[in-house]
């Protein structure tokens, strides 16, 4: 049988029995390959705790030639909320703002809790 060249799936004649298997190896590649191609990698954080006008954020010592786009991302959160990390998931609790693309968008309020990626 033959395969695809990028992924190793499986290209059927029509000749061969389709293999439940086979079939299934195939859609677990796929969807690793989507998961792959659209997930996030975090380059570096920065937590402040004072307020401020204005924060230095140093991305020295980043290999930019890795990355195709890199999409900047910053959380503003109001006293008393807070970020919650355990068994490898992170959750906003509390009211907080989004700043992204030179925008401000609040994204939950007071009491909400938010699951992050």
């Amino acid at each position: 049988m033959k395969s695809t060249a990028n992924l190793g799936l499986n290209l059927y004649e029509a000749t061969d029995y389709v293999l439940h298997d086979s079939f299934n190896s195939d859609n677990q590649k796929l969807d690793a390959a989507v998961m792959a191609a659209h997930s996030f990698h975090k380059l570096k954080e920065l937590t402040v705790s004072t307020a401020g006008s204005s924060v230095s954020f140093d991305l020295s010592g980043i290999d930019w030639s890795r990355w195709q786009a890199v999409h900047l991302d910053f959380l503003a959160l109001v006293d008393g909320s807070y970020l919650l990390c355990r068994d490898g998931r992170t959750q906003l609790r509390g009211e907080a703002y989004e700043v992204a693309d030179g925008a401000l968008r609040q994204i939950s309020r007071e009491g909400d809790t938010l699951s992050l990626a």
